[in-house]
């Protein structure tokens, strides 16, 4: 079992670090605690809809050719691109906007889905590999992985420096992260 739970936290963290920078991203936008509660909130649903997805796909990839799984690398390719060219544009509507809670929480559960392709082709074939049981061990790890993420990311951008400049340069990070991440899943695969 041991193996198994350092299977799913090397799993996390390799496919969580730039979710990482996001999170810093989402955290350093928030205004107060409840609009950190629904990117936390966003967080976990994203977390488990990506499981759900990876069970799926695991449990299926006997009939899903694994060699199709680089095309979920053109999502963040194509919101990074999206992010560069309209991400200047209309930011009043885009601050008003992004105030209320739920909208925070469905913009952290789009995002983090969108950046989740590595996730899911990491999960798929981890699932397609292991027990109901072992299964359910992946998924509790990474629920609490998902916590510990945001916390250490919220905790980050306490700092001043630090949330001053993702503030400045988050039109410019959050699209060449999300381009990066794009990259890498289409050349990996």
């Amino acid at each position: 079992m041991v193996e198994i739970i350092l299977l799913a936290v090397v799993s996390f963290a390799a496919t969580n670090i730039d979710d990482m920078l996001l999170n810093m991203v989402f955290f350093a936008a928030c205004a107060d605690n409840s609009q950190r509660r629904s990117v936390v909130m966003g967080k976990f649903l994203a977390t488990a809809v990506m499981v759900v997805v990876a069970a799926i796909g695991g449990i299926g990839m006997q009939t899903f050719a694994h060699r199709y799984v680089w095309l979920l690398g053109l999502v963040p390719l194509f919101l990074g691109a999206k992010e560069l060219v309209y991400g200047f544009k209309n930011d009043e509507e885009k601050e008003t906007a992004a105030l209320s809670p739920q909208n925070i929480a469905f913009s952290t559960l789009r995002i983090t889905l969108a950046s989740g392709a590595d996730n899911i082709g990491v999960y798929v074939p981890l699932f397609a590999s292991v027990q109901a049981v072992q299964m359910a061990v992946c998924t509790a790890v990474f629920f609490a992985l998902t916590g510990l993420w945001c916390i250490v990311a919220d905790r980050l951008t306490q700092f001043s420096t630090l949330q001053s400049a993702i503030e400045k340069y988050k039109k410019i990070i959050v699209p060449a992260v999300y381009i990066c991440l794009g990259m890498y899943i289409i050349m990996s695969k």
